[in-house]
């Protein structure tokens, strides 16, 4: 059995492939997901590796997620919360598709899986929990429209 469990989102590309990478060198449990997890994820199978296919701004995806760690390593001690998306167009020309798509993955992904990964951790009396969020917050490039429109 191995040691420790991470539940990874976004695991088929960018950071979350990068971190679930790292995290199964160290010999970590994975249970990552995406939307496409099982089709689009450049990871060789491994006994330490479960994929989940998922929208993480869907209730049911989280419960499914949390299940495969729970039925298949009894527990949970990370969580990264990766999985995101830019729309690479001033605030002011979002549709309601635009921001719902926004809403549904990087908010309320993180409180579905957030919520009932944190209710596990709180039984085991452990558990981390990794937020990630995009440095345009912090720290905008120039020339690359964001959540604000440009002001002239």
């Amino acid at each position: 059995m191995t040691s420790k469990v991470a539940i990874v989102t976004g695991v088929s590309s960018g950071i979350g492939l990068g971190i679930t990478k790292a995290l199964l060198e160290r010999g970590y449990a994975i249970v990552g997901t995406s939307r496409e997890a099982t089709r689009k994820t450049p990871l060789a199978q491994s006994r330490n590796l479960t994929l989940v296919d998922g929208d993480v701004g869907v209730a049911e995806t989280a419960e499914r997620v949390v299940q495969a760690a729970l039925s298949k390593y009894d527990r949970i001690d990370l969580l990264v919360n990766n999985a995101g998306i830019f729309i690479a167009k001033p605030f002011t020309e979002y549709t309601q598709e635009d921001y719902a798509k926004l809403v549904s993955t990087t908010l309320a992904g993180f409180f579905h899986l957030t919520q009932r990964v944190l209710a596990q951790m709180v039984t085991q009396k452990s558990g981390h929990i990794v937020s990630i969020s995009t440095s345009l917050v912090a720290t905008p490039i120039a020339g690359v429209p964001a959540s604000l429109p440009i002001l002239l």
